[in-house]
């Protein structure tokens, strides 16, 4: 029987509120719905901002010149020159030199419900039998890996990324990142706003705290 963390760390540069009424959350939806885009622009502006605080913001385990990117898995399977934020993102990071390389180790291969907007989404188990993870050649040493996501909401899809990456390297140090945290409780005072923390398990779920 699959043994579940307890928790995976994570972390988040920015923070965006779905419903807020404020022209700060009205702003965090246009950067948001920018990066969901892959807009090269707005996410060349987030990863200088990422660059400039990661070292003094509690992310020095998540980025590092030895780090190895895995972006995390659409909802449903890649489709040749298809939009692939996620990489859009790794690409960006590896460029500012934050990062070593890219390994595209995880792969979607049976479509489930997009989050956004669903009534039910999809747990970290449904997450887990649609995703695949490959093992690649380390250089040595017990690789550091973050998988690189777009936005966090709960975090199922990342965590259970996660769980695939170390069962198929047991020796790799894994977390979880994303460009973007949703608040869905009100306005959001900010949208630069770098956050540490872990994605846990809640029942048959997970929940990202903070």
């Amino acid at each position: 029987m699959r043994r579940l963390p307890s928790s995976v760390p994570f972390a988040s540069l920015l923070v965006y509120s779905p419903r807020g009424t404020s022209k700060v959350s009205k702003d965090s939806r246009t950067v948001c719905y920018d990066i969901k885009q892959g807009r090269p622009d707005t996410v060349t502006r987030a990863v200088t901002r990422l660059a400039e605080v990661w070292g003094t913001k509690g992310m020095k385990d998540f980025f590092g010149p030895d780090v190895i990117l895995v972006p995390a898995p659409k909802s449903a399977p890649l489709v040749q020159n298809a939009l692939w934020p996620a990489d859009v993102i790794c690409r960006e990071i590896v460029k500012q030199g934050l990062a070593k390389a890219i390994q595209p180790a995880l792969k979607r291969v049976t479509r489930v419900t997009k989050s956004a907007g669903a009534k039910e989404r999809p747990d970290i188990h449904k997450h887990m039998e649609t995703m695949e993870a490959r093992a690649w050649l380390s250089d040595g040493g017990a690789p550091r890996v973050t998988i690189v996501d777009d936005v966090i909401t709960k975090g199922a899809t990342l965590y259970a990324g996660c769980v695939l990456i170390r069962e198929a390297m047991p020796e790799a140090d894994v977390r979880v990142f994303a460009l973007v945290r949703t608040m869905s409780q009100g306005d959001v005072a900010e949208i630069l706003a770098p956050c540490v923390g872990v994605v846990r398990t809640a029942w048959d779920n997970v929940i990202r705290v903070p």
